[in-house]
């Protein structure tokens, strides 16, 4: 168990002493393997699963992970840490950022990061998120030690072999002219090299080809389909940040400017506001989500400056039409796939040319923050959507620009924060909100948006309800009640209204989503929760002359438990029903139920999670989504539909360098003879999957 001073009958009087700082650094020996523990690979699967689930997006998470787990990378000084650094930790209440803060005041600069301990208002849960992300110790980088940097720099090489069986109807007996014929291997292999020196200097590069696409011949004669390559400097100082080649860059609430993927309303009720990161290095393998050139960070005070230009090439589709001086080449859409297998697929590759430059002044003083960000953005050829109702008000045209401000304000147990923005033709919007805290059980979220019907939703990843900020208000209140250590409560309420059309409300649309969680947890090593969500949105109804609105409701009903049967093997097992009501009154319904079983010894090479799911969805619009675990950088988050069985078994290997982990996944389909659709159809009720990663680090 974790080490609590204030179970010893002595503890007022070692709160009140100095040596007890001492104290604290010998405990650092017989607590640290316990801290380690904390963060396994289990940990933070159950942190990222309540960001990952629900999600209609079938892409690569590691660029959102790279967002969730950038403090574990750039870890906060706790002797020089700000209110604002520890509230954008994102799990932090402001009551519990004030403790911290006062605990420094009153005793004075920490000696080690257990000394969090001491902090009544840190509890156990919180204490094992917060140690891996803070540090005592300043890194002293210096540019003219740059060479041994890069000697000394922490370096992995990873490589990742994919496949599934049977093969789908793209790679079978199509003719090689076909416009649907896959051309390339049924493989899909990843090399990354990532290396790291004191979380200062990190480099590396990325390599992908997708299942289907060529491998060094043909529309790939340089090997591999898609190539990115990072070079990222953080210390402290005048230069605070240098980013070359392909890096992200997000400020204030992600209005005005935040490339790469966003999170929307999840079981993580409080996690509303973006975390202000500025400049950061794009390790990941979505093709079209990203920025490449360069960007440097000057801070002088309280006062930092950031610039920032990127030019790449992306994916869309184009058309030739007719004007008056000619004929005109424009892009009638994005394609963020990233394959290009098929001739039509690879028609769309890097057809557009993307230009832009922003730039960023930020203040931060002791309770606010403010920021002032601009960005111009370009097109080689005009944008032109195609013409529907819903699209009227959408971007058009070859360029842009967006100006936003945004504050952070902190007082006491109150953490204000928003973003406003406006660009051009009335791309205007704004997220203003506010964390409450009641004292030490209570914690309260506020927040109001507004997104125009001109609102430009490119490189922005605002909070909202849809996948993109735009044609939306709404609010949004969030609630965690802790009624004792073992017994919480927490739940969402979000109300919102779409003002114009879109692809699915030909009509004034709204709606409500809310989510209610009740967590118990009798034990250090187990838990049980039961989550209700309900969501109600006005969408078509369609009938024979016109489309008329009615309301939809889809509800998830689910009870997880979880605990360790042996000290070495954990045990989770969960149940979910889904239901989902037509415009048209018709129900669907649903039900998952799955168990893990978890081998883990201390200290051993070998770890193997294994899990059975049984699902039967009546339904696509009734699936059910569930977070499965997956080799390093690999993300499975499939939504279940349909009747059948699953079966996943990950094995690791974990020897000095070198990680080996391999996974087989096997689907049995009960109520289909095929699966997908397209030329991505197999005609077979079975499928089976591999995932073999190997990782070998070294100096």
């Amino acid at each position: 168990m974790l080490f609590r001073p204030e179970l010893l009958p002595f503890h007022p009087v070692l709160q009140k002493m100095k040596k007890f700082k001492l104290f604290l650094v010998l405990l650092l020996f017989w607590q640290f393997p316990y801290l380690a523990k904390a963060q396994s690979d289990e940990e933070q699967l159950k942190k990222l699963e309540k960001y990952l689930e629900n999600t209609d997006q079938a892409v690569d998470y590691n660029d959102l992970i790279d967002q969730v787990n950038y403090s574990s990378t750039n870890k906060i000084n706790l002797n020089k840490v700000t209110p604002f650094e520890l509230l954008s930790l994102n799990f932090l209440t402001p009551f519990q950022a004030r403790a911290i803060i006062k605990h420094r005041m009153e005793y004075g600069d920490f000696v080690s990061t257990l000394e969090l301990q001491t902090i009544d208002e840190i509890t156990n849960e919180i204490l094992k998120l917060l140690i891996p992300l803070v540090t005592i110790s300043e890194t002293n980088f210096e540019f003219k030690q740059m060479g041994q940097y890069f000697k000394k720099s922490d370096k992995d090489l990873i490589g990742l072999f994919s496949s599934s069986r049977p093969i789908s109807k793209g790679f079978e007996a199509l003719t090689a002219d076909s416009n649907l014929y896959f051309p390339g291997s049924p493989y899909r292999y990843q090399i990354r090299f990532k290396a790291n020196y004191n979380n200062s200097l990190l480099y590396g590069f990325n390599a992908e080809k997708d299942e289907g696409e060529d491998f060094f011949t043909r529309s790939n004669h340089l090997g591999f389909d898609y190539y990115s390559a990072h070079f990222f400097i953080s210390k402290k100082g005048f230069v605070k940040k240098i980013a070359l080649g392909d890096f992200q860059a997000s400020f204030g609430q992600g209005l005005t400017i935040a490339s790469g993927l966003g999170f929307g309303k999840s079981a993580l009720v409080m996690n509303v506001k973006r975390p202000n990161i500025g400049l950061r290095p794009y390790r990941a393998f979505n093709e079209n989500e990203f920025l490449r050139g360069g960007g440097i960070t000057l801070g002088f005070k309280k006062f930092e400056s950031t610039t920032f230009i990127s030019r790449n090439k992306i994916d869309g589709n184009i058309d030739t039409i007719a004007t008056e001086n000619g004929f005109e080449t424009i892009s009638t859409s994005f394609a963020t796939e990233g394959f290009h297998r098929t001739k039509l697929e690879i028609s769309k590759e890097k057809n557009i040319t993307k230009t832009l430059a922003g730039q960023n002044f930020t203040y931060q003083g002791k309770n606010l923050s403010l920021g002032l960000t601009a960005i111009f953005n370009a097109y080689d050829k005009p944008m032109q959507l195609d013409d529907k109702i819903y699209n009227r008000y959408y971007f058009s045209g070859t360029n842009f620009y967006k100006t936003g401000l945004n504050f952070n304000y902190y007082l006491k147990n109150i953490n204000l924060f928003g973003e406003a923005t406006a660009g051009t033709n009335k791309s205007n919007g704004y997220i203003a909100g506010a964390y409450i805290s009641i004292g030490k059980a209570i914690d309260l979220v506020i927040a109001n948006r507004y997104y125009s019907k001109q609102f430009i939703w490119y490189n922005t990843n605002a909070f909202s309800e849809n996948s993109n900020p735009n044609n939306e208000r709404g609010t949004y209140v969030g609630l965690t009640c802790n009624f004792s250590k073992k017994l919480t409560f927490s739940g969402f309420l979000d109300a919102y209204k779409l003002p114009w059309y879109s692809f699915s409300t030909d009509g004034q649309g709204k709606g409500i989503d809310y989510l209610t969680e009740l967590n118990y947890k009798p034990g250090k090593t187990s838990l049980f929760y039961l989550r209700l969500r309900t969501k109600q949105e006005l969408i078509n109804l369609e009938s024979e002359n016109f489309n008329t609105l009615n309301w939809y409701e889809k509800t998830n009903f689910r009870i997880h438990t979880e605990f360790i049967i042996l000290p070495t093997i954990n045990f989770k097992a969960r149940l979910e029903f889904s239901k989902y009501i037509t415009p048209h009154g018709n129900i669907e319904s649903g039900n998952l139920v799955y168990t893990d079983f978890i081998y883990r010894k201390f200290r051993s090479p070998i770890s193997i999670t294994s899990r059975i799911a049984f699902f039967n969805v009546s339904d696509y619009n009734a699936r059910i989504y569930a977070v499965e675990n997956d080799v390093l950088y690999s993300w499975s988050v499939p939504g279940f539909s349909g009747s059948g069985t699953k079966f996943y078994f990950l094995g690791k290997y974990h020897f000095k360098d070198l990680i080996i982990q391999c996974r087989y996944a096997f689907t049995n389909y009960y109520d289909r003879k095929t699966i997908g659709s397209g030329y991505s159809l197999i005609n077979a009720n079975k499928l089976h999957e591999i995932n073999l990663l190997i990782s070998y680090g070294f100096n």
